[in-house]
């Protein structure tokens, strides 16, 4: 007996290589992501709803929603539907629900970056023809189509998004343009 503990303390445990920072930065750093416009953009992809939640990106309307979705289905996707299903219903909770979107494609997109919309002194939203005329991207000139792909990427939707734009192609192939 003795004999079987000396010879598994003896045993050195396998040398794990440590992952070096740069590997790190890079993750940080996201991956590239093409969204319905065509345009890319590097996003990082966090560690599912509970990193918004723990940064208070989720409004206190859709909250007992999206608890119940991670309750109900797999932990690092959200039920966008239920959401949805809820703003829909709910003028409050729709305004919750956009600006959710924008702070999660705001937090999300490293490059380019994305800015909040900007406000004047008195809190009101400053025109796109009052701002400066500079490189700034602001979250409101981004395109719905693809503010939600970024949103529904980043509430873990992966899988869906992988055939999203050639369903859009396959669908849209019959229109003629203009």
């Amino acid at each position: 007996m003795a004999t079987a503990k000396k010879k598994a303390a003896s045993k050195k445990p396998e040398q794990q290589q440590v992952t070096p920072a740069s590997e790190w930065i890079k993750d940080a750093k996201g991956s590239p992501l093409t969204v319905p416009s065509g345009k890319t953009c590097l996003v990082r992809k966090p560690d599912g709803m509970q990193a918004f939640m723990s940064q208070g990106m989720v409004p206190n309307t859709l909250l007992g929603v999206v608890q119940q979705s991670l309750e109900d289905k797999d932990p690092d996707k959200v039920d966008l539907e239920a959401i949805s299903d809820m703003a829909m219903k709910n003028p409050q909770a729709l305004e919750d629900m956009l600006s959710m979107c924008d702070a999660v494609v705001i937090h999300c997109v490293v490059e380019p970056s994305v800015e909040p919309v900007p406000l004047d002194d008195d809190g009101n939203i400053v025109p796109p023809n009052k701002r400066p005329d500079d490189d700034t991207l602001y979250v409101d000139y981004i395109d719905w189509d693809d503010k939600m792909f970024i949103f529904n990427y980043a509430m873990g939707g992966t899988k869906d998004l992988e055939t999203f734009r050639e369903e859009q192609a396959s669908a849209m192939a019959g229109v003629l343009p203009g």
